[in-house]
């Protein structure tokens, strides 16, 4: 098999990622600090191939849709099942709830087909509510008060900069390639790939310490995130068309887990860390499944 047979297979990709992650933490460890990087890589290559202008006004109403799914439907599922808990678990899943879309929506939706300006700029509206959301959440399930330093780092680093690094380089890459999927599609691999080695390597502790915990917390999230995809797909097909409708199985599907990690921490230490452990461990999977398998037929 090629290098780029191998680069381009995300279930090969994503395998060697999550399993050096428990091999070898260490390194993963040392290279937390280029998470952020890695994610402006990848939507940097992501927004290469996508217009961003003659946006209709009537892609508002979509975008609201989108919002709905995942601050209504998903947030509200979170909320549900965290009252099952006790805390800091609880806290764990609620802010995973109360958190943005996961970044990561545009690039897949690109790798899928979706409308990639859509998702584009639905994130950039989540992220603009989450200014304000985020703290009041905190404020309101928990009494406190959290910095929103967080969200203008993501919204800077892979929202704006990425749009200014793939305007300057969509010309020269158009005309050296007839097509940017070719490297796209190995570029969302490799930083997929790397960012599991790091999450799951940075959070072996965790998994290996309490491996039926983190297990059984994978276990109800993918419950909601798989069912919420299918339903969402075979439910709401009246309302969204091909391409809109990858765009709402994906923002029905998936929250910042990496932000959410950051405001727990801030709040009650890595006590409950466990949920989120088990939404890291669970993403590859559910990436890989989004990738390789169709949507359920409708």
């Amino acid at each position: 098999m090629r290098f780029r047979d191998i680069v381009s297979d995300s279930r090969v990709m994503f395998a060697v990622g999550v399993i050096a992650g428990f091999i070898i933490p260490g390194v993963a460890s040392f290279l937390e600090p280029s998470l952020l990087w890695i994610g402006v890589v990848l939507m940097t290559a992501t927004l290469i191939d996508v217009r961003l202008r003659d946006f209709h006004v009537a892609n508002w109403s979509t975008i609201t849709s989108l919002l709905a799914l995942n601050y209504v439907l998903l947030s509200g599922a979170y909320l549900a099942i965290a009252g099952l808990f006790d805390p800091p678990y609880m806290y764990a899943i609620m802010f995973l709830a109360v958190m943005p879309p996961s970044i990561g929506v545009i690039s897949l939706t690109h790798v899928l087909n979706g409308n990639s300006k859509l998702s584009f700029y639905a994130e950039c509206v989540a992220y603009g509510v989450s200014l304000v959301g985020i703290p009041l959440a905190a404020w309101l399930f928990l009494g406190d008060t959290v910095s929103v330093w967080p969200i203008i780092r993501v919204v800077l680093f892979l929202l704006v900069l990425p749009v200014i690094l793939s305007r300057l380089l969509r010309r020269v890459v158009q005309q050296r390639f007839a097509s940017t999927r070719g490297i796209v599609k190995p570029v969302f691999n490799a930083c997929y790939a790397l960012s599991f080695f790091i999450v799951i390597g940075v959070n072996r502790e965790a998994l290996v310490q309490n491996p039926w915990l983190v297990a059984s917390f994978a276990a109800v999230l993918a419950v909601i995130k798989f069912g919420f995809s299918s339903a969402v797909h075979l439910a709401l097909k009246d309302r969204f068309r091909r391409p809109d409708d990858v765009d709402a199985v994906l923002f029905a599907s998936f929250k910042n887990g990496g932000m959410a990690v950051i405001f727990l921490l801030t709040v009650s230490g890595v006590g409950g860390s466990p949920p989120l452990a088990g939404n890291k461990l669970l993403a590859p999977l559910h990436i890989v499944v989004f990738v390789h398998a169709p949507l359920p037929a409708r």
